[in-house]
């Protein structure tokens, strides 16, 4: 059997706990923030690509999902995480793009074409499908350290995360659903 250092295991829960020097609790808040922005914004544009180009297969539908949420939900929070705000407004310049173009056609909202009638709000089942895609990608990214950046890590005494946020976001759609659930049965 191996003996334990107690100051060893002392240092080693300092080192894991401990909050990087060169991260402030603004700087972390303000990537959090943009960082979870590009996913709805991804969803935005998703629906702008998918009533003009409307892919007619299974396969066309699943290549249009992967360029347009999952690419760049990957990237912003893996290769281009220092350089998040400039995806964000690389997003929405072409959402603006495709909503100045699209000016003369009526969108078809995507909800009109898909209705959703098993909740009230049809927004949850979109919102939930981004909380896990982002949760997968980020339990995924996390044990590459090269990839995935320190200010994205969990923290464990001061400030927030991203995976902190995850944590959040999954708490808060369970209670959607439960509320919603709650509500049907009355």
């Amino acid at each position: 059997m191996a003996v334990v250092d107690i100051a060893e295991l002392e240092y080693l829960k300092e080192i894991r706990e401990s909050h990087p020097s060169w991260l402030s609790s603004e700087d972390s808040v303000l990537d959090v923030a943009i960082t979870t922005l590009i996913g709805p914004l991804c969803l935005l544009l998703r629906s702008f690509v998918r009533s003009k180009l409307n892919p007619g297969t299974n396969l066309g539908q699943y290549i249009l999902d992967c360029v347009c949420i999952m690419g760049p939900i990957m990237v912003s929070f893996t290769y281009l995480s220092s350089s998040a705000f400039r995806l964000l407004i690389v997003i929405i310049i072409i959402i603006q793009c495709l909503v100045k173009a699209s000016e003369a056609q009526p969108i078809v909202s995507v909800n009109q074409k898909y209705p959703l009638k098993e909740f009230g709000m049809p927004f949850l089942n979109t919102y939930r499908a981004l909380v896990n895609l982002c949760t997968i990608i980020v339990i995924l990214a996390v044990d590459f350290s090269l990839i995935f950046p320190q200010k994205f890590h969990k923290r464990y005494t001061n400030g927030f995360s991203l995976m902190d946020t995850g944590v959040g976001s999954f708490i808060f759609s369970h209670a959607l659903v439960a509320l919603n659930h709650d509500m049907k049965s009355l």
